[in-house]
């Protein structure tokens, strides 16, 4: 199952420069990896929040979001610095989107070039089957 992505920012100032498939770690307990991994870059002004927009089939059943360093594993939970997995929308159409907010050189960017925001995630199914 293909996912289309789309990437809004929080900045006037913000583009995707990449997007790719990575290799996804192997699901542990009751976790899911339907869609595998994702990565995306982005450019923007430095220190904003980046919106990541995931669009995918409604029917491939994902719930929450977790973020990947290539060796680490774990649930990107909302946080106070407003960064954090944002939730999922039905969009009505067969499809639907998940919002994920990364500060630049805040907590989920992978790199620490200012400007620049790097986000590997993969959307997951936690507690349910596909």
């Amino acid at each position: 199952v293909a996912a289309r992505v789309t990437v809004s920012c929080s900045s006037a100032n913000c583009q995707v420069t990449s997007q790719s498939m990575v290799d996804a770690p192997t699901p542990g307990g009751e976790e899911q990896f339907p869609l595998g991994a994702l990565s995306f870059t982005a450019t923007c002004d430095p220190d904003s929040i980046v919106e990541f927009v995931v669009t995918f089939p409604t029917s491939v059943g994902v719930n929450t979001v977790y973020k990947y360093d290539g060796s680490l594993l774990y649930e990107f939970v909302p946080d106070a610095d407003g960064t954090g997995f944002g939730g999922i929308t039905d969009n009505g159409d067969g499809s639907s989107s998940m919002s994920v907010f990364v500060m630049d050189n805040g907590r989920g960017d992978l790199d620490s070039t200012s400007g620049v925001v790097l986000d590997p995630l993969v959307l997951a199914i936690v507690g349910g089957s596909a």
